[in-house]
């Protein structure tokens, strides 16, 4: 019996051998087979790893240049647009002054009256519409005056109603900076409805109105 034991024990294990030479085979003719795709592949995966993160070295390189850039820039609009709108608010309502930007272009006026800085978060709360439209107006024309420098020839300014919240005080001494000084840096082209008030102003100014002003009749049928 013990003798039976070894035997059958015996020709287990050879067919165990048997068996694992088989799986050692497959496993040795797969790798054979599919080690050169897959050592390519591996140095492949790397080169893209390793363009991937120049890419991502080069980036975090351009945002920063950009980044010092873009403040530069924003300092030097700053500057430019304070020097382009103050004078031009205080001729659409001389009561505000000081006209400035900050280098996040946020800006901010001086109330002459009561003696008060008036940030530009705080405008729509303190202003009246007719003085926050000329602030707004007053900081657009500024842009555009920016904007404007080292053209060749004027550029065009449209308008909508620019001052259709001011009262007539503020209406013509608007309309007369427009004519008289605005329009000699640009074309500047008025858009509006109000016609009476147009035709007023032409009556008040028939002189200036007559040499510096061309109407425009637009038919809306």
């Amino acid at each position: 019996d013990s003798a039976d034991k070894s035997n059958h024990r015996r020709e287990e294990l050879i067919a165990e051998r048997q068996d694992i030479y088989r799986v050692v085979g497959t496993t040795f003719d797969n790798f054979q087979k599919h080690q050169p795709d897959l050592a390519a592949r591996i140095q492949e995966v790397t080169r893209e790893i390793a363009l991937a993160e120049t890419f991502r070295t080069e980036i975090e390189k351009s945002l920063t240049i950009m980044s010092e850039i873009s403040h530069d820039v924003y300092r030097s609009w700053a500057s430019a647009l304070s020097e382009e709108a103050a004078p031009i608010l205080k001729k659409l309502n001389p009561r505000y002054d000081e006209l400035l930007f900050s280098e996040d272009l946020s800006f901010s006026v001086f109330d002459t009256i009561n003696n008060r800085v008036i940030n530009s978060d705080e405008i729509d709360n303190v202003l009246s519409t007719g003085a926050r439209d000329e602030v707004f107006l007053a900081a657009r024309l500024g842009i555009s005056s920016y904007l404007a420098r080292g053209s060749k020839g004027a550029i065009p300014v449209v308008l909508d109603e620019p001052l259709a919240a001011a009262d007539d005080d503020k209406f013509q001494s608007g309309m007369e900076f427009f004519i008289n000084e605005f329009s000699t840096k640009h074309q500047i082209l008025i858009m509006s409805c109000h016609e009476e008030r147009h035709n007023w102003l032409a009556n008040n100014l028939p002189d200036v109105w007559k040499k510096r002003v061309h109407v425009i009749e637009l038919n809306s049928k």
